[in-house]
């Protein structure tokens, strides 16, 4: 007549407060500096090769233009390489946060209208800010050359 349960299984809330706790647990072991990094790398990159940019790309306007690898100017290649290393940095912050948000969020966290932990919530915005300022140095990167050979 009862409902006889066998020995491996688990009520249902009992399962879920458990993964609820395994989450909070790995949650908990996240360090806050990786989720500042997550956060803040894609904009202080942005802000590094943009500043960088307009330097090397003004300073060579006094400069007679020469051609060196690829087409580009020296200083027209140091600005592509710094653009190149803000673009590699924003993706390994976009990683990190992405593995960050895959090890602390459950697939019910995503589709359910309750509140967001904490940890995955910062996660996920590190990785839409860094997908949004990654985007934003390979448009000005582009810009930036394209427009660098014209000097007033």
């Amino acid at each position: 007549m009862g409902s006889q349960q066998v020995p491996g299984d688990l009520p249902e809330s009992l399962a879920a407060s458990r993964e609820d706790l395994r989450r909070r647990s790995r949650a908990e072991r996240v360090r806050p500096l990786w989720l500042w990094i997550g956060i803040l790398t894609g904009p202080v990159a942005l802000l590094v090769v943009r500043t960088a940019g307009i330097v090397l790309i003004s300073h060579a306007c006094g400069q007679s233009p020469g051609a060196g690898r690829l087409g580009l100017s020296p200083a027209e290649l140091a600005t592509a390489g710094i653009y190149a290393l803000g673009a590699l940095a924003t993706i390994g912050a976009g990683l990190l946060s992405w593995r960050i948000w895959r090890r602390t969020s459950l697939a019910e966290d995503e589709v359910s209208s309750g509140a967001m932990p904490r940890v995955p919530f910062w996660a996920l915005g590190g990785v839409m800010l860094s997908a949004f300022f990654l985007f934003a140095i390979i448009i000005t990167g582009g810009v930036t050359l394209a427009l660098s050979t014209g000097c007033p």
